[in-house]
């Protein structure tokens, strides 16, 4: 099967030869039916298309899919609900580390979590994705809770940043090479699959941080974390299943046959389809950059002058706009609502009006504008996490999904670690982060706007 214009598939796809032979025969109710070998017709790109799996092949797919689900909840959740724990650290556990020290905690989480999908997806050709599974549940419970006796920074940089962020990094890369495995490998199709449960996960941790670190019991929030991504993490190994047709001995096969159909790595042997990929990648690294800012900073920030809202009262807010993030992202991910509104067009407005809802409380820092614009951004947030992957596939055609997850991971880190300096060394601290970051989502959306009009000069196309 030719691939779709859309397709970023990281893996061999076979091809189905067409030929005109056609033969008709009678069937049992005395129907003419025709059967040919000619190969069917390409996809919709609204909806993924199924492997050829014959053992049961909706089985092993509903099983990809929940346990993908289950591994997403951990992979967003456990970084968007760092905000809370960001305040008690600075103000009550690490009095005497500095803002940018303790903010590397989810800078480097980050960076590991995006930043390991080429080694991973090595492993999963040659057949050690099943073994680094169990070791990636064992590591990542364990970190949850390696840090409740630590007064030592950096060593909680190491365990719950580092050692956390390449455990989840392992089971992202591992859950999305074998859930697009039932669908032809198509990763832009399936990354609009269970975004929401991501959501759903940075409601429930963020739940466990507002039970328990407003009366100081830190050790208490990192059990109930622990438990929380060990059941989840270890039910998503139990589940993680792959097309039976992408097998390791059927890659090396196809392989041999069709060595040209192997990606290179990327970007060293990487051409771009048409120009307009350009101000899409910066404009995605932007966007990736600033993503993550205010779920990090935003009770901090808020909780500091000018604004002095008490953190509680911050990390309320936060919680009902995750919800409504959750909500949306149900919403965005509906295949009637795709085909009128475009990924890539839900992305660019989510991005504009995002970085808007940053840069008014720098200016206004009361609680209800506070309230208003992390509600708005929560609804940004719901739209983006489902389509930039999906977006990307509209400038980005085959293989580059590794090299997408890198650029997430470094820019997400460069984000939180650049907003966390200026915070110190700026005299108007507050003001100038949100600033920066609003003004660098606006700028990632006018940037993705003029690659979608560079591509399509047509308004009115979805894309």
């Amino acid at each position: 099967m030719a691939p779709s214009a859309l397709t970023t598939s990281t893996f061999p796809t076979t091809s189905i030869p067409y030929s005109k032979t056609t033969t008709r025969k009678k069937s049992s109710t005395g129907l003419t039916t025709s059967s040919t070998n000619q190969a069917p017709a390409p996809h919709n790109a609204s909806h993924p298309t199924f492997s050829n799996d014959t053992t049961k092949p909706w089985i092993r797919r509903k099983y990809a899919f929940i346990s993908q689900s289950l591994i997403l909840f951990n992979v967003y959740g456990i970084p968007l609900s760092f905000g809370p724990y960001l305040e008690y650290y600075y103000n009550t556990h690490y009095q005497h580390a500095t803002l940018v020290q303790l903010s590397a905690i989810n800078a480097t989480r980050l960076l590991c979590i995006f930043g390991i999908a080429w080694p991973v997806e090595w492993c999963y050709r040659h057949g050690l994705w099943r073994t680094l599974s169990v070791l990636a549940v064992i590591g990542a419970a364990g970190a949850q809770i390696g840090t409740i006796y630590v007064r030592t920074w950096w060593v909680v940089v190491l365990i719950q940043g580092v050692g956390l962020g390449l455990c989840l990094g392992v089971l992202l890369a591992e859950g999305t090479c074998c859930l697009a495995s039932h669908y032809l490998n198509d990763i832009p199709a399936v990354s609009l699959t269970a975004a929401s449960a991501g959501l759903l996960g940075a409601v429930v941790y963020t739940g466990v941080a507002w039970c328990f670190l407003d009366g100081k019991e830190l050790w208490r929030a990192e059990w109930a974390s622990m438990g929380i991504t060990g059941g989840t993490l270890g039910a998503a190994v139990l589940l993680l299943r792959r097309d039976t047709a992408f097998s390791k001995r059927g890659i090396a096969r196809r392989q041999r046959q069709n060595p040209a159909s192997t990606p290179g790595p990327w970007p060293w042997s990487w051409t771009p389809s048409h120009p307009s990929t350009y101000p899409f990648l910066l404009g995605t690294l932007l966007l990736t950059t600033t993503l993550f800012i205010h779920p990090t900073y935003n009770i901090l920030l808020s909780a500091s002058s000018p604004g002095h809202i008490w953190p509680s009262s911050s990390l309320r807010i936060n919680l009902f706009a995750y919800i409504l993030a959750l909500l949306t992202s149900s919403i965005t991910s509906m295949p009637r609502l795709r085909q009128k509104i475009g990924p890539l067009d839900t992305l660019i407005f989510s991005a504009l009006l995002g970085g808007a809802a940053l840069i008014l409380p720098a200016w206004i820092p009361s609680y209800p504008v506070t309230a208003a614009t992390s509600l708005v951004y929560g609804f940004c947030l719901g739209n983006i996490l489902p389509a930039y992957v999906r977006a990307a596939g509209v400038f980005l055609e085959g293989g580059e999904w590794a090299g997408m997850a890198s650029l997430m991971g470094v820019g997400a880190a460069a984000g939180i670690m650049l907003v966390a300096w200026v915070t110190e060394r700026g005299e108007r601290g507050f003001r100038t982060g949100l600033m920066v970051a609003g003004m660098g989502m606006v700028g990632s959306g006018m940037l993705m706007g003029g690659a979608r009009v560079w591509r399509c000069r047509r308004v009115f196309v979805v894309l």
